[in-house]
């Protein structure tokens, strides 16, 4: 059992991540349709609950944070300080964010967790890479926001967000 300190930083900025803008997206790439540019999808993902069209987004700032206390997902997402449903990316987002910044990823085979909303309930992309394997492709695992798994601080595990402007 891991226990969680109050009262002590959880996630700290990771350097020049501030300055990584998502292009605006048309809502028609999904984690489905992402197989084709290399995408993997993890074995728990329910495909066909995935392949649905998402919506136009406008140019997003994002930051990138990382992980650096035991913390489940609401910890991690709440400590951000923002509305949760702010928070959100779409599909076509977290995609593009991972094939334009894959240098902001964690690339050890650690994860990269971004919300999502699927069916109007929040969820966790859990995108992993590792550059040392011969497949070198991310990939991605769909998780409830509740999930109460507690994730180690000491692994390196990024938290990517929209930035906002104060």
């Amino acid at each position: 059992m891991v226990l969680i300190e109050k009262d002590v930083e959880l996630l700290r900025l990771v350097p020049f991540s501030s300055q990584s803008v998502i292009p605006a997206t048309d809502g028609t790439l999904n984690f489905v349709q992402a197989k084709k540019l290399g995408f993997r999808l993890g074995p728990d993902v329910d495909i066909l609950q995935l392949d649905v069209p998402g919506c136009r987004a406008k140019a997003r700032e994002v930051k990138v944070y990382k992980l650096v206390r035991a913390a489940d997902f609401k910890q991690m997402f709440s400590e951000i300080r923002q509305v949760s449903s702010a928070l959100c990316f779409t599909q076509h987002q977290i995609i593009s964010f991972c094939c334009e910044y894959g240098q902001l990823l964690n690339q050890e085979g650690f994860s990269n967790f971004f919300l999502f909303k699927l069916e109007g309930e929040k969820r966790v992309a859990c995108v992993r890479q590792v550059t040392s394997s011969k497949l070198n492709k991310p990939r991605v695992y769909i998780y409830g926001y509740n999930h109460e798994h507690v994730w180690c601080g000491d692994w390196g595990h990024r938290i990517i967000v929209p930035s906002f402007s104060p």
